[in-house]
């Protein structure tokens, strides 16, 4: 297996590096624009038209890609075996099985060190099973995230609301005042 993965890997690897370049590359092109102020969506559909997946930038089928992974969480490279699952998803983000997998690595990498991650993963898990009607796993996902710390979300007051403008007020205040100081 490892002699297997040794030859595999390497294309994997820069596959993987090739499509986060790429997005990266997007991001920015976008900003970009953004600075602009245009909007060519005929320069989006080539960017996207141009883009490789994993597949033709390793040579290896997303099946197989999908088995390999598998292998890996089997010889417990779950750093490895996740790389992989999020190049599939940057190739096909509405399949189920990827999600699935990705969903059991991220029990082992992420459940305490980054929950909201593994909280993103098994909720698309358990939409897509539950749109393909596999409610088995669907249930499972769903005892995983019952398993899963809170969602930390800021605490909100009434006062510290959108519609609430005293801290706004405050800080005008303060300008005014150090406005009325310098002069």
């Amino acid at each position: 297996m490892e002699k297997c993965l040794s030859l595999y890997w390497s294309r994997v690897e820069a596959a993987i590096s090739d499509l986060q370049g790429g997005k990266e590359v997007e991001e920015e092109e976008g900003k970009v624009d953004e600075e602009k102020g245009t909007e060519d969506e005929d320069m989006d559909t080539d960017s996207v038209d141009n883009r490789l997946d994993l597949e033709e930038l390793s040579g290896i089928p997303f099946e197989a890609h999908i088995l390999m992974a598998r292998m890996m969480m089997e010889l417990e490279m779950n750093e490895r075996a996740a790389d992989v699952l999020e190049a599939l998803l940057e190739e096909d983000d509405e399949n189920a099985e990827v999600y699935y997998l990705i969903s059991v690595v991220g029990q082992q990498l992420w459940k305490e060190s980054d929950p909201e991650r593994l909280r993103h993963y098994v909720t698309m898990a358990k939409l897509f099973c539950a749109k393909e009607g596999d409610t088995e796993l669907s249930d499972e996902m769903d005892a995983l995230l019952q398993t899963l710390p809170a969602e930390r979300t800021p605490s909100v007051s009434m006062d510290d609301g959108p519609m609430s403008s005293d801290d706004d007020d405050d800080e005008a205040e303060k300008g005014k005042e150090q406005d009325e100081g310098n002069s």
